[in-house]
């Protein structure tokens, strides 16, 4: 889950760049959109994709394990 939130916030700033340079007329700036696209498709989307297949696993005793130490009760997702 962390990921996906460091990927989302990465893809903000990279979108808030390429909309700046676009806007002051860099040079590059298609280069900058184009990162967007990359970082998107590569990342945020298997991140997404990571964080849908683990909630749908299913539960095992390393996991109740895990969530015992980490929060001291028994949870449900």
């Amino acid at each position: 889950m962390f990921f996906l939130l460091g990927y989302l916030s990465s893809a903000l700033y990279l979108l808030e760049h390429a909309i700046w340079s676009e806007a002051g007329g860099v040079s590059g700036k298609d280069d900058d959109a184009e990162v967007v696209v990359k970082w998107v498709e590569d990342g945020l989307l298997k991140a997404l994709e990571d964080v849908k297949r683990v909630k749908g696993a299913p539960e095992d005793e390393t996991k109740q394990l895990n969530r015992r130490l980490v929060y001291g009760i028994e949870t449900k997702l």
